[in-house]
């Protein structure tokens, strides 16, 4: 009984701390992004890519 008690501490600790990186990262990430939308220099990248596809739907749209 203790030693199933220990192994599943240590999964339950291992999965805590991989919940928690988890949210680290996600968090930086966060972070990024509001750090790009509030440089006017570097836009985000999907709206450049938004922009792309759009000009070539109206290239499509003209060429019928």
């Amino acid at each position: 009984i203790m030693q199933h008690l220990t192994e599943n501490h240590k999964v339950w600790k291992k999965t805590i701390e991989e919940e928690e990186k988890a949210k680290e990262l996600e968090t930086q990430q966060q972070q990024q992004q509001q750090q790009q939308s509030e440089s006017p220099s570097l836009p985000p990248s999907t709206s450049s890519s938004d922009d792309i596809q759009v000009i070539q739907e109206e290239a499509e749209e003209e060429e019928r």
